[in-house]
């Protein structure tokens, strides 16, 4: 999946890096990795933030498709009834 693919990359650039850099990449690999486990257990803020990491290319690689993922996933955690009409 596109998450592997992004926490490889981080891996990669804690090899190339001082280790005092290291260390900091290292940390935000693991809040990366607690935040996409919190996000697909239905956590609403981590979908948030996740479908921002992705719309913004920050810490993400720009994906518009998968922010609008992320952020319709949300949606119908926030809203269930949102989409249908009113009766």
């Amino acid at each position: 999946m596109q998450r592997m693919g992004a926490v490889a990359a981080i891996v990669l650039t804690l090899a190339l890096t001082s280790s005092a850099h290291a260390a900091e990449l290292k940390r935000i690999a693991v809040v990366a990795t607690n935040l996409f486990h919190a996000a697909e257990r239905g956590n609403v803020v981590a979908q948030t933030q996740v479908g921002f990491m992705y719309e913004t290319g920050r810490g993400l690689p720009q994906d518009y498709l998968l922010a609008t993922y992320h952020v319709r996933r949300r949606s119908a955690f926030v809203e269930p009834g949102a989409s249908s009409p009113a009766p």
